[in-house]
């Protein structure tokens, strides 16, 4: 069940990235990052896309790992 709530989550956040690159109040680029860090714990194909943007945006990244742990870290817990 946790892996179906993950995909799903990933997925949504994704979403509402690509809605943010046209909408002016949303963080596009930062939500499609987070998408892919949260699907990269169970898909290859997401890892991939962060090893290649961990190379061209490093900073950009390890504020997206940051948050992860974080939600991790709050959903664990309880």
């Amino acid at each position: 069940m946790k892996k179906v709530g993950f995909t799903v989550s990933g997925w949504i956040i994704i979403g509402l990235g690509i809605a943010g690159m046209a909408l002016p109040f949303i963080p596009g680029v930062v939500l499609i990052v987070l998408g892919l860090v949260i699907l990269s714990s169970h898909y290859v194909w997401a890892q991939g896309a962060l090893n290649w943007l961990r190379r061209k945006f490093p900073k950009t990244l390890q504020f997206a790992d940051l948050q992860l742990a974080s939600l991790r870290q709050r959903f664990t817990t309880r």
